[in-house]
C-alpha cells in the first residue's frame, strides 16, 4: 500500500508544554514512574529472607528474621546517634521517623535516599562489611552501628526541610529535599567529620591511614589547595575521593574555627531556600561572614602556614618510586620476593612479583575479559590476606567478588608465583583473607555472619572449614598470620578505642599482645617469636617489632606520613608501602630500634616485678629518660571539641589541637620495647630531616594525659587502669571503652557520647586547653595501662554506646504494606490563552491533573498513574505502571498509556523481565504501539501498530585507569525483536543488533587509548529505508556548519512510536536510509589531565570543576545494504566540566570530513551531557 506524506496543521503545544514544564520543575525529573526501589542483590535478599518490621521512639526498621540480634544492637547505636544529632539541629522539630532497612545482602555499603517522587526518604544498611578497606577507615566489618551513624547523618541533615519546600512535600508526600543541593564534599565532608564523635574512638577522623593519607596530598601540594580537591572527581584523591577525605577536613576546620552549631545553622538555611541549588555559597557567607571560596582560602592557607615537611629518615630508602595510588604488598621472609597488587593513575590494576633485586618476574591483569570468566572483580581495593607459602611456589590471597545477582562473594585464589597463572579458585570463604598454613595444607581467615566475626581454618584439599575463635557479635577481627612453625597465630582485634594486637597459642588460648587501641594492625611473623605490625606513633602509623613472648616491642620505621603492610625480608629488613605525596613507593628499612624508644610490660599493670629481657639479651640498668628527637605532630590530628567562648579570643592553630584520645602525645613513651631490651637493637638516628629536633615546646599533648605524657597526673602510678587512687573508688571492667580524665578534660556526655559544644554565637572560639611542654624525661609505662590488663581474658569488646531501645511493635512484615497510600500525589492545575502561530485569541485553556505513585515499603509492588486533561485537546491523557519484585533478582514491569498529540494518538504497551547475571544485564520483553493519524483534508486516516517480543543482553569487562580511561576492554551487546504484522502489513519483520567494542592502551603513558567499534544491524522483513543511519549527535549541537537533511522522508505508515536508527559519527547532519547496516569505527582519545575547580560559579551557580581538555581522532566507515559505503574521518576537542558535583557536561568542537558522499566538510560546535 501506497503511503502519501501529509502536510500537518501548526503545532499547538503551549499549554500542553506549560503543564509538562510544571510537573517537571516540582518534580526535578517529571510525573510519577515506576522505577525498582532497591538494587538487586537487596531486593534479592528481601525476596528470599522472612522480614519483619520493628519499631522504636526514632526507627522504622526493616530485618531480616534471621537477624534480629544484629537489627537491634545496629538499632541501640543508631537511636543515640540519632538523639544526639537531633539535639544539635537549628529547629528542635519533631521529625519523621528513620525509615531503616537491613539486608543480609553482602554490599559492603550503606546509603541515604532524599526524599524523592514515588520513593521516601530511606536509609538501607548491611549486617556486615567484608573488605578490609574499611579497617583502614578505623570502622571495623562487623561495626554496623558505626557506618548506620555515618548515614544519621545524612538522614538528618535532609529531614531540616522547611518552609515552602517542607509544605510542599507535606502536601505532595515528596518532591525534594534542598540541602541535597549543599553538594557532595558537604553532606559527605559533614558525615564522615561525625563518624567519631558518637561516644567512640571509631571511623576515619580517627583513622592514622585516613590522616596520614591527606597529610601526605597536603605537603606535597605545599598546603595549597583549591576548591577542586573538594570533589569526587579530583584523581589525587583517588580512590577515596575529595568530598570525603578533604571534604571531612575542611568540616572538622569549620567546626574547630567557627564552633559546629554554625554547620547546623547553614543546614536549616538551605532547608529553608525557596531556590536550593541557587547561592548556596551565599548562604555560607550568612553564617560565616565568607562565601565558600573564601573560607577555602582560609582553610589552605592555614594548612600552609601549618605545614612542616617531613622527610624519610636515612635509613629509610626508597626501592621502588611509583607502586601505584593504592596497593597491598606481601613478601617472601627467606627468599625476599615480593608481590604486589596496585592500581595508579596512568596503570591499571595488576599483580607483580619482583625477584629480590626489584626485577619483575612477571606481571598480569587481575580481570579476565572472555565471558565465562572465573571472576568479576579484580582491584587492589578488593584485596586482602596476600602471602606466600613457606616454599615460595604459591601466592594466596583473598579478592572480593560478585555473585551471580550482584552481591559481594570473596574467592580465594591461588597463584603460582613463577608464572602469575591462577590455578585455583576457592568460593567458600565469607569473609576476609588471612594468612597460608606453613604445611601449605590450610588458610586461615576472617569468617563474617551477621556482625559476629571469627576465624576460620578452611581445608585446601576437602573443602573442610573448622572455627578457631569463639567471639560474640560486634567483635571486629583483621587479617590473622600463622606463626613459622604453624603453632600460634597472631591476629587484630578492635576494642572500643581501636585496633590491638592478640595471639592464639597452639592449645587454642587467646593472650593480649597490645591493649592501647593503638591502631596495631597488619602483624607478619619476622621468625618464631617476633612479629612486624603496624602501629601508631604521634598519630602516624609506623613499623614496629614485637617479640611474642614476651610483649616486648620497638618503632622500626620514621616514614613521613603513612606505613601499610610492612613485611619482613630475612628476619634483618622490612619492605613496606610508604606514602609520599598522592601515590605509594616501596620503601625498606633495616629492622633496627629508632631512638625514640618504647617499653612494653609484660605483666599485668602494677604489678611491682620486673620484666624479664628477652632469650639471650643481658638486661642493663634501667633507663628513666629519653633524650631523642620526638617527630612533629600530624598536620591534620583530630580536634578537641572547642566551644564558643568571647569574641576576643583568637581562633585555635592547628599544631594547637589535640589529638587522638587514647594516643601518646608527641614525645611521650610509645608503649613497647623496654630499655632493657634495647640492647638487641642497633640504634639508628629517627629522622634526617629538619623537624625532627623540633622543640618539645612546640608540641602538645593529647587530652588524656598530662605534661610528661603520662596518665592523668592525678592517678596513682600504682593506681591499676580502671581504677582511681582515691580509695573505695570502684574498679572498671577491661575494655569497658572508659578513658582517663586529664586536667581539663570535660566530663563523657550520659550514655558515653562525646559532649557536643553549647548552642554557638556569632562570637570566634576558644583554642584547645594547651597543656604544659612535655618534658624531656619520659616515664616509661607498661603498655596495658593506655586500655586495660593485659593479662585479662580476650573477649569481645562491650556492646557500644548508644540507648537502651525500646521495642514498641516487632511483627512480620506484611506485603503490602503502604501500597494503597500514594508516596507521591500531586494534583495540578494550568490556565492559558489559546494562541497558535497565526492567531490570538483572548479564550482560556484548562489544563489539569493527577499524578500518583506508590510501593510497598519493601518494594514488591510499585505502581504509577499519570491522568491529565485539556479543553483543547477534549481528550484525556493516561497512563498506568506496575512493578513486581517478588520474584527477584528479577523484576517485572508492565505499562500501558494513551496519549494525545497534536493530530494523532497512541496507544502503547509494554511488558518486559529483567535482571542482572553477575554485570551482565538481560531484558526480555513484549512491546505493543499502535498510532493513528487523524484524516485531514484529502488524507484519510492512518493506522500502524508495531507488536512482538523483544530480547536484549549486554557484556562488559575492562580495566582503566583514571588519567587515560579504559585501557584494555571487552564489550559485547546483542538484542533481537520480531513484530508480527508489523505497520498494519501482512510481512513480519525482524530486528538483529550485535555490537563489539575494545579497548587498548595508547602510545602515551597511561592517559590515552583506543576504541574499536562494530556494529552490525539488519532489518530483516521490513520495509525499505526502515533504518536511519546517521542523522543524529551524541549531543546537544549549538552550531552546524550544514544543515540536518535526509535522503527520504519515512512515510507516516512507517511511524508506531519508535525509531530504528544506528549513530555514524561525522554523519550528524544527514540521515541515510537503509534496512541493514555495517559499521565500524576506530577512536583515538588523548586527555590532558587538569583536575581545578572553584567553590561556585558567579556566586550564584554551584560549584564548577574541569576534569580534562581531550583530544579525538576518528575514522568510521559504514556500508549500508551492502552496496554503498559511507565513510568519514575527523577530530574533534572538548573540554569536561562537573556542575555542582553531580552533572557533567563537556563543550566540543568537531571537524570531520566525508570521503564517499560528495558531501562536504562537516563543523559542529555544542554541548555534551
Amino acid at each position: 500500500m501506497a503511503s502519501r506524506m501529509a502536510r500537518m496543521p501548526a503545532s499547538r503545544w503551549r499549554l500542553r508544554w506549560h503543564a509538562v514544564a510544571v510537573c517537571f520543575l516540582l518534580t526535578s525529573w517529571g510525573c510519577a514512574f515506576v522505577t525498582p526501589r532497591f538494587p538487586q542483590d537487596i531486593q534479592t535478599s528481601f525476596a528470599r529472607d522472612p522480614m519483619r518490621k520493628l519499631t522504636t521512639e526514632s526507627l522504622e526498621l526493616y530485618y531480616p528474621e534471621q537477624l534480629r540480634g544484629p537489627a537491634l544492637r545496629m538499632a541501640a547505636r543508631l537511636e543515640g546517634c540519632v538523639e544526639r544529632l537531633r539535639a544539635q539541629t537549628w529547629r528542635k522539630e519533631p521529625r519523621d521517623r528513620l525509615l531503616v532497612y537491613m539486608t543480609s545482602a553482602d554490599f559492603n555499603n550503606a546509603y541515604v535516599v532524599p526524599d524523592y517522587v514515588s520513593i521516601p526518604q530511606q536509609m538501607v544498611v548491611p549486617a556486615h562489611m567484608t573488605l578490609e578497606l574499611f579497617h583502614f577507615f578505623g570502622l571495623g566489618e562487623v561495626d554496623v552501628g558505626d557506618v548506620a551513624c555515618h548515614e544519621a547523618v545524612h538522614y538528618v541533615q535532609l529531614q531540616q526541610t522547611n518552609g515552602l519546600w517542607g509544605f510542599l512535600n507535606t502536601f505532595t508526600g515528596g518532591l525534594f529535599q534542598p540541602n541535597t543541593f549543599t553538594e557532595s564534599w558537604f553532606l559527605e565532608g559533614l558525615a564522615t567529620y561525625y563518624e567519631g564523635r558518637f561516644g567512640k574512638d571509631t571511623g576515619r577522623p580517627h583513622s592514622p591511614v585516613w590522616r596520614g593519607w591527606f597529610d601526605s596530598v597536603v605537603q606535597a601540594k605545599n598546603g595549597k589547595l583549591d576548591p577542586g580537591y573538594l570533589s569526587p572527581e579530583n584523581r589525587a584523591l583517588d580512590p577515596f575521593g575529595g568530598n570525603y577525605l578533604t571534604g571531612m577536613h575542611f568540616v572538622e576546620y569549620l567546626a574547630t574555627k567557627y564552633g559546629e552549631a554554625k554547620l547546623w545553622q547553614l543546614v536549616d538555611k538551605q532547608g529553608s531556600t525557596i531556590i536550593p541549588p541557587i547561592a548556596v555559597t551565599l548562604r555560607f557567607k550568612s553564617v560565616y561572614g565568607k562565601d565558600i571560596g573564601a573560607l577555602f582560602a582560609e582553610f589552605s592557607k592555614d594548612l600552609h602556614e601549618q605545614l612542616i615537611v617531613r622527610e624519610r629518615p636515612e635509613s629509610q630508602r626508597v626501592w621502588l618510586p611509583e607502586a601505584g595510588y593504592f596497593s597491598r604488598l606481601a613478601s617472601h621472609p627467606s627468599s625476599g620476593v615480593t608481590a604486589l597488587v596496585s592500581v595508579g593513575r596512568e596503570q591499571y590494576s595488576r599483580l607483580t612479583v619482583r625477584e629480590p633485586d626489584g626485577r619483575v618476574r612477571f606481571e598480569r591483569p587481575l580481570v579476565e575479559l572472555l565471558p565465562f570468566r572465573r571472576w568479576v572483580l579484580g582491584s587492589s581495593t578488593l584485596v586482602s590476606g596476600m602471602s606466600f607459602s613457606s616454599d615460595g611456589a604459591w601466592l594466596y590471597l583473598v579478592m572480593a567478588d560478585l555473585n551471580a545477582v550482584g552481591a559481594y562473594d570473596a574467592k580465594l585464589w591461588r597463584v603460582d608465583a613463577r608464572t602469575g597463572e591462577v590455578v585455583r579458585v576457592w568460593d567458600d570463604v565469607k569473609g576476609m583473607g588471612g594468612s597460608i598454613t606453613p604445611d601449605g595444607a590450610a588458610y586461615v581467615y576472617v569468617r563474617v555472619e551477621g556482625d559476629t566475626a571469627n576465624l576460620r581454618r578452611l581445608e585446601l584439599e576437602t573443602g573442610k572449614q573448622e572455627a578457631l575463635t569463639q567471639f560474640d557479635a560486634s567483635a571486629p577481627i583483621g587479617p590473622p598470620a600463622v606463626s613459622p612453625d604453624g603453632k600460634r597465630m597472631v591476629f587484630p582485634l578492635a576494642g572500643s578505642q581501636g585496633w590491638d594486637l592478640v595471639v592464639r597459642e597452639e592449645d587454642g588460648s587467646l593472650r593480649w599482645l597490645t591493649r592501647d587501641g593503638l591502631f596495631n594492625y597488619s602483624p607478619r611473623w619476622l621468625d618464631a617469636d617476633r612479629i612486624v605490625f603496624l602501629r601508631e606513633d604521634t598519630g602516624r602509623l609506623q613499623a614496629h617489632v614485637m617479640t611474642v613472648s614476651t610483649r616486648q616491642l620497638a618503632r622500626i620505621t620514621d616514614a613521613p606520613h603513612l606505613v601499610m603492610d610492612v613485611s619482613p625480608v630475612g628476619t634483618g629488613e622490612v619492605v613496606f608501602l610508604n606514602r609520599a605525596g598522592t601515590s605509594f613507593t616501596i620503601d625498606r628499612s633495616p629492622v633496627v630500634a629508632m631512638t625514640e624508644q618504647v617499653v612494653s610490660n609484660a605483666m599485668p599493670p602494677g604489678s611491682t616485678e620486673t620484666t624479664p629481657a628477652a632469650p639471650g639479651i643481658e638486661a642493663p640498668l634501667p633507663s628513666q629518660t629519653d633524650t631523642a628527637p620526638v617527630s612533629p605532630p600530624p598536620l591534620t590530628a583530630a580536634p578537641a571539641v572547642v566551644t564558643p567562648t568571647d569574641p576576643t579570643t583568637p581562633p585555635p592553630a592547628p599544631e594547637e589541637l589535640s589529638d587522638f584520645p587514647g594516643t601518646p602525645p608527641p614525645g611521650a613513651p610509645n608503649t613497647g620495647m623496654s630499655p632493657e631490651a634495647l640492647s638487641a637493637f642497633p640504634i639508628t638516628p629517627s629522622s634526617s630531616n629538619p623537624d625532627a629536633g623540633a622543640s618539645p615546646d612546640t608540641l602538645v599533648a593529647r587530652p588524656d594525659t598530662n605534661s610528661s605524657g603520662g596518665q592523668d597526673a592525678g592517678t596513682s602510678p600504682d593506681a591499676r587502669p580502671g581504677t582511681s587512687a582515691t580509695a573505695g573508688q570502684a574498679t572498671g571492667a577491661p575494655d569497658s571503652g572508659a578513658t582517663a580524665q586529664g586536667p581539663g578534660t570535660p566530663e563523657p556526655a550520659p550514655g558515653g557520647f562525646t559532649a557536643f559544644p553549647p548552642d554557638s554565637t556569632d562570637a570566634p572560639v576558644a583554642p584547645a586547653p594547651v597543656t604544659p611542654p612535655l618534658a624531656t624525661a619520659v616515664p616509661v609505662e607498661p603498655i596495658g595501662t593506655a586500655e586495660g590488663d593485659l593479662e585479662a581474658p580476650v573477649v569481645a569488646p562491650p556492646p557500644d554506646p548508644g540507648k537502651p531501645v525500646t521495642v514498641l511493635t516487632d511483627e512480620p512484615y506484611s506485603t503490602l504494606e503502604g501500597f494503597l497510600i500514594p508516596e507521591f500525589r500531586l494534583p495540578y492545575l494550568w490556565v492559558a490563552t489559546d494562541s497558535t502561530e497565526n492567531e490570538n485569541s483572548d479564550d482560556l485553556l484548562f489544563s489539569g491533573g493527577l499524578s500518583l505513585a506508590g510501593q510497598d515499603r519493601l518494594g514488591f509492588h510499585a505502581y504509577a498513574l499519570n491522568f491529565t486533561y485539556s479543553t483543547q485537546d477534549q481528550e484525556p491523557n493516561v497512563s498506568l505502571a506496575y512493578g513486581n519484585a517478588q520474584l527477584a533478582p528479577w523484576y517485572l514491569q508492565a505499562s500501558v498509556s494513551r496519549v494525545r498529540d497534536n493530530d494523532r494518538t497512541d496507544l502503547q504497551a509494554l511488558a518486559y523481565a529483567s535482571r542482572t547475571f553477575w554485570t551482565t544485564p538481560v531484558t526480555i520483553g513484549l512491546l505493543a504501539l499502535r498510532r493513528e493519524f487523524d484524516a485531514f483534508g484529502r488524507f484519510p486516516r492512518i493506522v500502524t501498530r508495531l507488536i512482538g517480543p523483544e530480547v536484549s543482553a549486554s557484556y562488559f569487562a575492562g580495566d582503566a585507569t583514571s588519567y587515560g580511561g579504559l585501557q584494555r576492554g571487552l564489550g559485547i551487546s546483542v538484542s533481537g525483536a520480531v513484530y508480527p504484522g508489523a505497520f498494519a502489513l501482512d510481512s513480519t519483520m525482524g530486528d538483529v543488533r550485535v555490537g563489539l567494542d575494545g579497548f587498548f592502551g595508547g602510545p602515551w603513558s597511561g592517559t590515552d587509548n583506543i576504541q574499536l567499534t562494530a556494529v552490525g544491524r539488519y532489518l530483516p522483513g521490513a520495509p525499505e529505508g526502515l533504518l536511519e543511519v546517521g542523522g543524529f549527535s551524541a549531543g546537544q549541537v549549538w552550531y552546524t556548519s550544514r544543515r540536518s537533511t535526509e535522503t527520504a522522508r519515512l512515510p507516516l505508515q512507517l511511524q508506531p512510536g519508535i525509531a530504528f536508527s544506528e549513530y555514524v559519527r561525522g554523519y550528524e547532519d544527514i540521515t541515510i536510509r537503509a534496512k541493514n547496516v555495517l559499521i565500524g569505527g576506530a577512536t583515538y582519545k588523548y586527555r590532558l589531565v587538569i583536575d581545578h575547580g572553584w567553590a561556585s560559579t558567579l556566586w550564584l551557580l554551584p560549584s564548577l570543576f574541569i576534569r580534562n581538555a581531550e583530544l579525538d581522532l576518528f575514522a568510521t566507515l559504514a556500508r549500508t545494504d551492502n552496496r554503498d559505503n559511507h565513510g568519514a574521518f575527523g577530530v574533534a576537542m572538548s573540554l569536561q566540566f562537573t556542575v555542582g558535583q553531580a552533572v557533567p557536561f563537556s563543550l566540543f568542537y568537531q571537524f570531520a570530513r566525508r570521503y564517499d558522499d560528495g558531501l562536504g566538510d562537516l563543523h559542529l560546535f555544542g554541548v555534551g551531557l
